[in-house]
């Protein structure tokens, strides 16, 4: 789909399955099992000005590094980790820090349960240059 047609496609929810329930490492991250059983999606696309990258160790004595990313939705702020495979590579390839973006879309996705809460991840990440280059 061209850039100039992904506003077609986009979703306007009122919040990301409500706000109020965060990780250790996240903001408006999670919702409880519970909660997400008796929703009716689990997956948005959504337009996110400017968002950041953040690359950092996993932290609890974990020696994996993620990549979050950090964003406005409807003036409710939100911190949740990336799963896009492309965008991780390229920004795990990075030295640890926060990278800003552009305009894009992302989608945004419930992943399955885990200890009791699904977890929102950005599942894909939309800019109007394409995808960043993977540095091996």
């Amino acid at each position: 789909v061209p850039w100039g047609n992904l506003d077609q496609l986009e979703d306007t929810p009122a919040d990301l399955w409500g706000t109020g329930d965060s990780s250790g490492k996240g903001i408006n991250d999670r919702v409880a099992e519970t909660a997400a059983n008796r929703l009716a999606s689990s997956l948005a696309l959504i337009r996110v000005n400017r968002p950041v990258l953040h690359v950092l160790d996993g932290g609890f004595n974990e020696v994996k590094r993620e990549v979050r990313a950090i964003f406005k939705y409807r003036g409710v702020t939100y911190n949740l980790k990336v799963t896009d495979p492309i965008y991780v590579a390229s920004y795990l390839s990075r030295d640890d820090g926060q990278y800003r973006l552009g305009d894009c879309y992302m989608t945004v996705s419930l992943a399955e349960p885990f200890l009791g809460f699904c977890y929102k991840v950005v599942a894909a990440i939309l800019e109007p240059g394409g995808a960043p280059e993977v540095v091996r």
